[in-house]
């Protein structure tokens, strides 16, 4: 996601790591849109981010969870934790670290660190201004920043059309995705490496 705000979520995210003896993490907005990062967490092989992502969207809502994860290139023998707080509704941090420091103990210097951000994190919007704004014959569009080999993509959906003309979500999502594959397979063909976990 996109957003004016992110530079300073970042300095207020690397504090929070520093602090609790961890360099990967992030904050997540909406479902799964990755606001700020730490540097590390950004390092984290492409199919490990997306399952970090998939797991905090589809695991029940809760307030904090602690839960052990293997990632599959990084540290496939031993796990790390991944701790999930939801700061606001639809706003989690979430840190990989060892077993230190104790639930108790990051749950204190979560609220420590993020307590001053939560009125602007409240006020965020969950998806790209733009969306709003964009023709309903535009399926999506694929942001690319070529310097920081960062993707952004943006799916549209019809609220509450009747046209019998539009495509299901199911087709719309097939398209995107066909469509994000062949973008940035070209686009950023070093980022574009086989997945270990996928046979030929």
């Amino acid at each position: 996601l996109v957003s004016s705000e992110a530079g300073s979520f970042t300095s207020i995210l690397d504090s929070f790591t520093e602090g609790v003896d961890s360099t990967y993490g992030c904050l997540m907005v909406g479902k799964g849109k990755v606001l700020a990062a730490t540097t590390n967490w950004w390092s984290l092989h492409p199919d490990e981010l997306c399952l970090l992502s998939l797991y905090v969207v589809t695991q029940p809502r809760a307030t904090l969870s602690d839960t052990p994860v293997f990632l599959p290139v990084k540290s496939p023998t031993v796990p790390f934790r991944l701790v999930v707080y939801e700061l606001v509704e639809d706003v989690q941090v979430c840190v990989l670290c060892g077993p230190q420091p104790s639930l108790a103990e990051l749950e204190k210097m979560i609220v420590k660190h993020w307590r001053s951000s939560l009125p602007n994190l409240t006020l965020m919007p969950r998806q790209h201004p733009v969306v709003s704004s964009i023709d309903r014959s535009i399926l999506g569009l694929v942001l690319v920043n070529t310097n920081k080999k960062r993707v952004m993509s943006v799916m549209t959906v019809p609220a509450g059309s009747k046209d019998t003309r539009v495509m299901s979500l199911a087709r719309r999502l097939d398209i995107t995705r066909t469509f994000y594959r062949t973008v940035v397979g070209a686009v950023l063909p070093s980022t574009a490496t086989p997945s270990p976990h996928v046979l030929e």
